[in-house]
């Protein structure tokens, strides 16, 4: 009995919460992204292949969790604002526009 009542008040509180991030961040929002994605593809990263030894290596660790939890990458903190590309764009927090920049 105990159980059930637990799982529908988490279960109401965790509606709550999300309508609350949907409205409030807009689309663009990194937290918004993350959080809206936790359970689906956000814990992909404990699924990458250990080194030689077995273990993941600290900086994919950092920035598994860092992207898991919307946080800015720890990795690409000292780089913010510097250029890149031909077509000298900055560097965001998350490290995003560098992932995503062309070839070209």
């Amino acid at each position: 009995m105990t159980r059930a009542i637990t799982t529908e008040i988490e279960t109401a509180r965790g509606k709550q919460l999300t309508k609350r991030i949907v409205e409030t961040l807009p689309k663009e929002d990194f937290e918004r992204q993350a959080y809206l994605n936790c359970g689906r593809m956000s814990y992909v990263f404990l699924h990458s292949p250990p080194d030689h030894v077995g273990y993941m290596e600290n900086e994919t660790l950092r920035m598994g969790f860092a992207r898991y939890l919307g946080q800015a990458c720890p990795v690409i903190a000292p780089l913010v604002g510097r250029y890149f590309g031909q077509r000298g764009q900055q560097l965001d927090k998350y490290g995003r526009n560098l992932a995503a920049a062309g070839i070209t």
